[in-house]
């Protein structure tokens, strides 16, 4: 006969809140990079661009 063992769900929650809690921190992480990467192009006026047809 088995016997219950009342540690194997608390490891099983505390595991998965470790894994919930870093993936929130990663995804925490990953939004502040992505915010603080700016503009993918660099930016200029276009009264400094000579803009003519080829």
């Amino acid at each position: 006969m088995d016997i219950a063992n009342p540690m194997y769900g608390i490891r099983r929650r505390r595991r998965v809140r470790f894994f919930v809690g870093g993936g929130a921190l990663v995804m925490a992480a990953l939004a502040v990079l992505a915010w603080r990467l700016g503009p993918a192009l660099p930016v200029a006026d276009r009264s400094s661009l000579w803009i003519d047809t080829v």
